[in-house]
C-alpha cells in the first residue's frame, strides 16, 4: 500500500510538474510573441501611426476561451502548435494571463501535494538508504554464477554434439553391417542354389529325366529366401554384379517348374499339379503359372477350335460351337485347376477369368472379327445374342465377386467395345422409320395382320388387332418391331426407348395438327344437301383415327407393361418410377392430342354454323320500307344453319359412342345459340331505337296492321322457334340451353304489348 501511494504521489507530482513546465513554456512563448507584436506596433506608430489605424478593431468573441489542464496532457504536446491554435480563438494577452493563472494554480497544488504526503516521502527516503550498496554487493556473485552457467552449457552442448555424431556413426555402421550380412546371405543362398542345380544336372546326365520333387522344392525355397535378400540389396553395386547369376538361376527354375507343371497337366496328375502350384506360389511366380496354362492348354485348344468352326471362311455356323466348346473347357480344365489350387492352399485367381477369357477375346478379335460387323443386322443380332448367352452361362459358374472381376476386366471391356451397336441401330432405324413416315402421310384404313407378323403379336387379344387406320397400324408395327426379340439388344435399349417415345409423339402431333384439317375445311363448306352424304374417304379415315387413338393408347400401355419396362429393369439400374413416369407422359400426350382433335372438330362445326348468324342481322333490310306481307315461314338462311353440325354428327355417329356424339352436338348447339342470341339482341335493340324515333316524329299514327318493326320481330320469333325445333330434333334437351327459351319469351312479350288490332 505504501509503494502504491508513493507511486501515485510521484505520478501526480510528475503530472503537475509537466503541466507547470508546459504552462511556463507557453507563457514564455506567449511573452515573446507579445514583445514582437509590441515592437511592431511601436515602429508603426513612429512612422506616422498609419499601422495603428490599419489594425483591425477587436470583435466580441462568440464564447470565452477557458484554459484547462487537459490541453497539456495530450501526447506529443507542442508549444508552437498550441499557440497557433489558440490565436484563432483568443487574443494573445488574454491567453498569457490565463497561462499565468494556471501556472500559479499548478504550483500551489504541487506544494499542497508535497505537504500532504510529506511523511510518506520522508519514510520512503529513509527506507531507500543503503539500497545501492546492497545491490552492488549482490551484483558480483550473480555475475559469477551466470558465467559459470554459460561455461557449463557450452561443455554440455559440445558433449551432446559428440554423442550424436557417435550415434550416427554407429547407426551407419549397423546399416552397413546389415547390408554386408545380406550380401553374404545372398551369396550363400545363390551358391546353394547353384550347387543344387549342379546336382540336378548331374542326375540328368546319369539318365534321370525328371527333376526330383524334393530337390526342386529345396531350390524353390532357397530362391524364395534369395528374393528376400535381393529386396534388401536394391540399388547396390554388389547386386548389380550378382544380377547375371540371379537371372540364370531364375531362368533355370522357370524352365524346371514349367516342365513339371506341363507334365502334370498332360498326365492329369493332381499331386504334381498341386506341387507345381505350391512351388510357383513359393517363388512368387503365380502369373507365370497362369501364362504356362494359357500357352500349353488354352491357346492350342482355341487354335484347333477356330479351324473346326471354319472362321477363315467367315461363316457364322460355328459360333455356337465355339462358345459351347469354350464353356466345356472352362468346366473341365479350369475348374479342375482351381480345385487343385484350393487343395494346395494356393490363392490362384480363377483361370477362366485370367487365362481363358482373355485368350477367347483375343482369338475372336484376330480370327473372327467379322462377327462384330453390323452390315447384316440379322446376323449381328444372332451372333450378339449368342455371345450374351455365352457370357451369362460363364457368369453362372462364378461367385458374385468373380462376376464383378470379370466385368471390370480389360478383356471384357475390349469385347464390348468391338460390337458395332451404333451402326446396328442406324440400320434398324432405316428399316423402321421410313415405313412409319409413309403410313403417317395417310389415314386410309389398313389391316394390322398384313403389317405385323404373327411372331410379333404376343396374344390374339392384343389391342393392336383393333386398329384400322394406316397411321396407327404403322406406329404399332414400329413399336412392336423395336421391342421384338429379333431386333432388341440391351446395348441399344435407351435408343429404342427414345425412338418409341418419338413415335408416340409423332402420332399425337399428326392427329392434333394435320389430320383434323380436311374435316375442318369440309365443315366450312357443308350444306343441307351435302351433310347427309358426308362420307369422304379421308374424312372417314380421320374419324377412324380418332377411335384408333384410344385403342393405340391401350396397346402402348400394354406393350410397356409386357416388354419395355421388364427389359429395361432387367439390364439397367433405372428406377421404376422414372420409367413409368416417361411412359405415362407419352400416354398423357396421346390423350391430350385426342381431346384436342375432338375439341377442334367440335369448335369447327360450331364456327361454321355461327357464320350463318350474319344473315340474321340482315332481317330488318328485308322488311324496312318494302311493305312485305307478315312472315309465316322461317328465313331461308335458317334452313342450312345447322348443316355443318349435321355433317359432323353423320360423320362421327358410326364410330363414336352415342353419349360422345350427343356431347359434341350439345356443345356446338350451345355455341350456335349464343351467337344467334347475341345477333338477335342487337337486331331487337336497333328495331326498338328506330321505333322510338318514328314515334316521336308521329309518322306511324295512321298506320294500319303490323308495322315493319313488328314484322321484323315476327320473323325473328319464327326463326328462333325454328332453331329450337331443329336443336330438339338432333337430340339436344332445349331446357339445358336457357338462352333460347328466354329469347322466344322476350320476342313474344314485345309483340303482346302492341294494340290488339295490330296484333290481330
Amino acid at each position: 500500500l505504501l509503494c502504491l501511494s508513493v507511486s501515485l504521489s510521484l505520478f501526480l507530482s510528475h503530472s503537475l510538474t509537466t503541466h507547470t513546465a508546459h504552462a511556463h513554456k507557453c507563457t514564455h512563448t506567449l511573452s515573446t510573441h507579445s514583445l514582437c507584436a509590441s515592437r511592431t506596433w511601436a515602429m508603426s506608430d513612429s512612422e506616422g501611426g498609419s499601422a495603428v489605424s490599419e489594425l483591425p478593431t477587436p470583435q466580441t468573441q462568440p464564447h470565452v476561451f477557458e484554459l484547462k489542464h487537459e490541453h497539456f496532457t495530450v501526447s506529443g504536446f507542442d508549444v508552437n502548435d498550441f499557440i497557433t491554435h489558440c490565436r484563432t480563438t483568443v487574443a494573445l494577452p488574454d491567453l498569457k494571463r490565463q497561462l499565468e493563472v494556471l501556472h500559479l494554480e499548478t504550483q500551489g497544488r504541487l506544494v499542497e501535494l508535497i505537504n500532504r504526503d510529506y511523511a510518506d516521502f520522508v519514510k520512503l527516503s529513509t527506507n531507500l538508504v543503503g539500497l545501492e550498496a546492497t545491490v552492488e554487493r549482490l551484483k558480483t556473485p550473480l555475475n559469477d554464477i551466470s558465467e559459470d552457467i554459460k561455461g557449463v552449457q557450452e561443455v554440455v552442448d559440445k558433449e551432446i554434439k559428440t554423442l550424436n555424431e557417435s550415434i550416427e556413426r554407429r547407426t551407419q555402421i549397423r546399416k552397413e553391417r546389415a547390408m554386408l550380412e545380406r550380401f553374404l546371405s545372398l551369396a550363400e543362398r545363390l551358391d546353394k542354389i547353384e550347387s543344387l542345380i549342379l546336382n540336378v544336372e548331374e542326375d540328368a546326365e546319369d539318365g534321370r529325366e525328371e527333376t526330383d520333387s524334393h530337390l526342386l522344392e529345396r531350390i524353390a525355397n532357397s530362391y524364395n529366401q534369395l528374393l528376400f535378400f535381393v529386396s534388401g540389396c536394391e540399388d547396390s553395386q554388389f547386386l548389380e554384379s550378382m544380377q547375371q547369376r540371379i537371372d540364370a538361376t531364375r531362368e533355370w527354375l522357370l524352365n524346371a517348374l514349367q516342365v513339371s507343371f506341363t507334365r502334370a497337366l498332360d498326365n492329369q496328375d493332381e499331386s504334381k499339379i498341386q506341387f507345381s502350384l505350391r512351388m510357383y506360389h513359393t517363388c512368387e511366380l503365380l502369373d507365370i503359372a497362369q501364362s504356362t496354362f494359357t500357352s500349353h492348354i488354352v491357346d492350342p485348344f482355341l487354335s484347333e477350335l477356330c479351324i473346326k468352326c471354319r472362321f477363315r471362311e467367315h461363316t457364322l455356323d460355328g459360333v455356337q460351337v465355339f462358345f459351347d466348346e469354350v464353356l466345356s473347357l472352362c468346366q473341365s480344365q479350369c475348374r479342375a485347376l482351381k480345385t487343385q489350387a484350393v487343395h494346395a492352399h494356393v490363392p490362384l485367381p480363377d483361370p477362366t477369368i485370367t487365362c481363358v477369357f482373355p485368350a477367347v477375346v483375343s482369338t475372336l478379335i484376330s480370327k473372327a472379327a467379322f462377327i462384330f460387323s453390323a452390315a447384316n443386322v440379322s446376323n449381328f443380332h444372332r451372333v450378339h445374342t449368342l455371345a450374351l448367352g455365352f457370357l451369362d452361362k460363364l457368369e453362372q459358374m462364378f461367385e458374385p465377386a468373380d462376376v464383378q472381376a470379370l466385368r471390370s476386366s480389360t478383356s471384357y471391356t475390349t469385347l464390348m467395345s468391338k460390337w458395332m451397336f451404333r451402326t446396328y441401330f442406324h440400320l434398324r432405324f432405316q428399316e423402321i422409320v421410313p415405313p412409319l413416315e409413309r403410313s403417317m402421310s395417310s389415314v386410309k384404313t389398313a389391316v394390322l395382320s398384313a403389317s405385323i407378323s404373327e411372331e410379333i403379336l404376343s396374344s390374339p387379344s392384343s389391342p393392336w388387332l383393333l386398329l384400322e387406320t394406316q397411321m396407327f397400324v404403322g406406329a404399332a408395327s414400329a413399336l412392336e418391331t423395336c421391342w421384338s426379340d429379333d431386333v432388341y439388344l440391351d446395348a441399344i435399349a435407351p435408343e429404342l426407348l427414345s425412338l418409341s417415345l418419338q413415335i408416340t409423339s409423332r402420332c399425337s402431333t399428326m392427329l392434333a395438327q394435320d389430320l383434323a384439317k380436311p374435316v375442318i375445311e369440309q365443315l366450312k363448306t357443308a350444306t343441307p344437301s351435302s351433310s347427309s352424304s358426308f362420307q369422304d374417304e379421308i374424312l372417314q379415315g380421320v374419324v377412324i383415327a380418332l377411335v384408333d387413338m384410344d385403342t393405340f393408347v391401350r396397346g402402348f400401355t400394354e406393350l410397356a407393361a409386357r416388354r419395355i419396362l421388364p427389359m429395361l429393369q432387367r439390364h439397367y439400374n433405372v428406377p421404376t418410377e422414372d420409367l413409368q413416369e416417361a411412359i405415362e407422359s407419352a400416354v398423357s400426350q396421346l390423350r391430350n392430342a385426342h381431346e384436342t382433335c375432338i375439341f377442334t372438330l367440335r369448335d369447327a362445326a360450331a364456327t361454321a354454323c355461327k357464320a350463318v348468324c350474319v344473315h340474321v342481322a340482315q332481317v330488318p333490310q328485308q322488311y324496312r320500307m318494302l311493305n312485305k306481307p307478315v312472315p309465316t315461314a322461317p328465313s331461308r338462311h335458317m334452313l342450312g344453319m345447322l348443316a355443318p353440325l349435321d355433317a359432323l354428327q353423320n360423320l362421327v355417329s358410326p364410330r363414336f359412342r352415342e353419349q360422345d356424339v350427343l356431347a359434341m352436338v350439345h356443345h356446338s348447339a350451345v355455341a350456335v345459340v349464343d351467337e344467334f342470341n347475341a345477333t338477335a339482341q342487337k337486331v331487337l335493340k336497333s328495331v326498338e331505337e328506330i321505333e322510338a324515333s318514328l314515334s316521336r316524329l308521329k309518322r306511324n299514327d295512321k298506320a294500319r296492321g303490323l308495322t315493319d318493326d313488328d314484322k321484323i320481330r315476327k320473323q325473328l320469333l319464327i326463326d328462333t322457334q325454328f332453331l329450337r325445333d331443329q336443336i330438339v330434333e338432333r337430340g339436344v334437351d332445349v331446357l339445358t340451353i336457357e338462352v333460347l327459351p328466354q329469347l322466344v319469351s322476350q320476342i313474344e312479350e314485345t309483340l303482346e304489348r302492341k294494340p290488339k288490332s295490330e296484333a290481330d
